[in-house]
């Protein structure tokens, strides 16, 4: 782990593995790629921080936060994309959308929209891509990030997205959405949370 410290202190992203003595282990951890170099030593430091306590021995636990990720375990899971025993999905519990079916259709097709384009944008531009649209005609606005490991090549991002995209959409009409996977994470929400200047073109 002091090797993938070292890594993302330069690169904002590193993997490693140690093969000898047994047990394997294999780390990988990343920064979300809005986030500054300073915000990623300080999300960094607060995902290692709490893998520690949540595993045997630090060598075996995986953790998202909402700007970075990080996962050690005894096996090579870099090519990874999904993970349907861990795989996970989090919607939030509250809707600010107007109860009529209307309005929620109409919310559910923007969602639809936004990490559809968010997520193509992604596999082809290095595994990120932030994408908004703006509140507009009574619809909420609906901001989305997408973002896969370093690891995984443009294909395999591609179907880790697709996969996550479909989990999150699911979370409508909650205002939130975060789908965690094996290779990506992706988050969207009706309130603009990601700090690159430019969503897609749109404001």
């Amino acid at each position: 782990m002091l090797k993938v410290l070292a890594k993302v202190t330069e690169d904002r992203w590193a993997n490693d593995s140690v093969t000898s003595p047994l047990p394997e282990i294999y780390a990988l951890a990343q920064c979300h790629g809005d986030l500054s170099r300073d915000d990623c030593l300080l999300c960094f430091a607060q995902s290692r921080t709490s893998l520690s306590r949540c595993t045997i021995l630090d060598t075996k636990g995986r953790l998202y936060l909402d700007g970075c990720f990080i996962r050690s375990d005894y096996y090579n899971f870099f090519n990874e994309t999904v993970d349907p025993k861990h795989d996970m999905v989090k919607c939030a519990n509250q809707s600010s959308i107007s109860a009529d079916q209307q309005a929620r259709q109409q919310f559910a097709a923007k969602v639809d929209r936004v990490l559809m384009n968010v997520s193509a944008v992604a596999s082809e531009n290095k595994g990120f891509a932030v994408f908004g649209e703006a509140r507009r005609g009574g619809v909420a606005g609906v901001y989305a990030l997408a973002q896969c490991w370093n690891t995984l090549d443009e294909k395999g991002c591609r179907e880790c997205l697709a996969n996550a995209m479909i989990r999150a959409r699911n979370c409508t009409p909650g205002d939130e959405g975060r789908a965690m996977n094996a290779g990506c994470f992706m988050r969207y929400s009706t309130q603009r949370f990601y700090t690159v200047p430019i969503d897609g073109g749109k404001n």
